[in-house]
Formats: structure tokens, sequence, C-alpha cells
């Protein structure tokens, strides 16, 4: 958990906090809602290990749906 702290206080454009889970799955993925302390916009992070889960395809089909206008999550920040 600290690794995942530690990255979501890397990105300089929010001032991200207070995490919580968010929801959970039948894969190793994680997931967990974040509030930005500025705005108070919420976020979902996703934690994957890359020795169990290759989030690639999904960061890739995420932006061929989103060049083409469709819905699908808006990706802020990663690190593969």
């Amino acid at each position: 958990m600290s690794q995942l702290e530690d990255w979501l206080h890397s990105i300089h454009e929010y001032e991200l906090a207070d995490i919580r889970p968010a929801s959970a799955d039948a894969s190793f993925r994680r997931y967990f809602r974040v509030t930005d302390r500025k705005s108070g916009q919420t976020f979902i992070v996703m934690d994957a290990p890359p020795d169990k889960e290759d989030c690639r395809p999904f960061v890739h089909i995420t932006g061929l749906l989103r060049s083409v206008d469709v819905n699908a999550p808006e990706i802020i920040s990663m690190d593969l």
C-alpha cells in the first residue's frame, strides 16, 4: 500500500488522499477511490501487479475507444 501512496503523491497536478477500497473482482487487480483535496473530485485507481496482470491492452483499447468518442475511462496517469 505504501508504494501506491507514494505513486499517488508523485502526481503533482492533484493532492490525492483518502484512499478507500472501491470494488473487487476475481483477478489480481485492486480498485481504490481517492479524492483530490483541491477540488473534491474523486478518481478510481487500479493497482495491478505487473508480473500477474498486463495492463497494456486495457490502456491501448481505452485510447482507441476515446479516440472515436466512445465513453471510456480517462487515464490521467499510469505506471505500467
